[in-house]
Parts: C-alpha cells; structure tokens; sequence
C-alpha cells in the first residue's frame, strides 16, 4: 500500500468527511483537535508534549461548517477515553453555508455511529473503496498520518497566495449569528472533558478580503460572539486572529 500510495489517499482528500468520522471512531486516543482545514494542516499530533505523543488524534475536517460542530463533537464524545478536546475556529465556519457536502445527522445518535462503521466493512462502497486504484493519485500535494495530521510539502508562496486569496474571495459571506447556537450545542456536547476554543490566526491577505468584502465589522462581531458562547460553557479560550 505504501510503495502504491506514498502515503497519500485520495479518499481522504475527497471524502473527508467519511474518512475522518470513522477514523475519530476507530483510533486510540485521548487528546483531539476539532475544526476545519485550518486545524488539520497546522496542528501535528507529533509536536505535542513526550508524554502525549501517541495518544493526540487531528480530527480536522475540510470545510466544516459550524452547524456540523456537534456532530463531529458527538462522535468525539462516544469515545470515553477522550480527555481533552482543542477546537479550533474560523470565521468562515459561520459565514458559509453551501458546502455540497455536511456530515450525516445520524451521526449524532449511537445507532447512527454504530451504522456508520458499519457500512464501512460491508457495503458496496467499502468493497469499492478498498481498491489501490481508488486511494492512490492524489490530486493534493502532500500525505495523511495516521494522527490525521496533513503534511503538506512547501509550495511557491506566490502561487500559493494567488491561490488562497482566490477561494477566500469565492467563499467570503456575512458572519450568520444563528450559528453559534451550534457552537453552544458543541461544548454543551463535550462537557465533562477538558475543552479549550481558540479563534484561527487570520493573516494580513484574509483580512484583506474582508475588508473588500465589507465583513470586516461582521468578523470583529463574530470573535467577540464567540467569546462570549465560550464564557458561558466554561471552556478555555484563546483568540490568535491578531
């Protein structure tokens, strides 16, 4: 598999979403990092504390709106040895809201989890997906570790700016404050563990966009929203969008 693949998997850079639910299902661990993209390309489990490595899980999942926040946390929290979860949180969580793809709200009770891996071994599409064909020739640069940690190789930076200020102006929308609710639901979900919430740096090219855009006001109202969401659950807070 790994003289085929390298270590990459087109599975997972297509399906996140699936791929990433079962394996926050399947792994040991007792530390995880939930968020967007953002969480899966900047936060290795390999550079956490000696006494930690090994047992910290990137659950990071690509494009993940806020609504899908508690389903995601829901999976997190049927794992009863998970002690600690760090969620991570970008503006556009809560601004999107036609991503083709969400998480499947079965995913939010035990039968809906339970059916989930289920499907995973004996369906037509685990047999299908079992195939070398269909995880190898990954259109992404880069591979998975088993910690669900992105390594993405360096790219040029000016293509890659040229590229990122792209989806940022496709994708930027007004803040939706309905969404924090999700937010709420989410650490209401994870209650009885240890949760910390930090707001994602946010660089001088995406403020940029927000501010051509006219969300600037919009992101400022939205950090202090969560904040304040965060407050009232008695979580852990940090915001590094500045």
């Amino acid at each position: 598999w790994l003289a085929e693949t390298a270590g990459s998997n087109r599975l997972l850079d297509r399906q996140t979403r699936r791929a990433k639910v079962l394996q926050a299902l399947t792994r040991s661990y007792t530390v995880a990092f939930l968020g967007s993209s953002t969480v899966y390309h900047g936060l290795d489990p390999d550079d956490a504390d000696e006494r930690l490595r090994g047992a910290v899980f990137n659950a990071g999942i690509s494009a993940i709106t806020a609504e899908e926040l508690p389903l995601a946390a829901a999976v997190l929290a049927s794992r009863p040895q998970v002690e600690r979860v760090t969620v991570g949180l970008d503006y556009y969580m809560f601004s999107r809201s036609d991503v083709p793809v969400r998480l499947n709200e079965a995913l939010g009770s035990a039968i809906g989890r339970a059916n989930a891996l289920l499907g995973s071994v004996i369906s037509r599409y685990a047999l299908l997906d079992s195939r070398l064909d269909k995880v190898s020739g990954s259109g992404d640069p880069g591979s998975w570790t088993r910690a669900g940690f992105r390594v993405t190789p360096p790219l040029p930076p000016a293509a890659l700016t040229i590229e990122n200020d792209a989806l940022r102006r496709r994708t930027a929308a007004a803040y939706r404050p309905e969404t924090l609710d999700a937010l709420g639901r989410t650490l209401a979900t994870l209650v009885g563990r240890r949760v910390d919430v930090y707001v994602s740096p946010v660089s001088d090219a995406q403020r940029q966009v927000l501010a051509e855009a006219g969300f600037l006001d919009d992101f400022e109202r939205w950090r202090g929203d969560v904040a304040g969401v965060t407050a009232a659950h008695g979580a852990g807070f940090a915001d590094l969008s500045d």
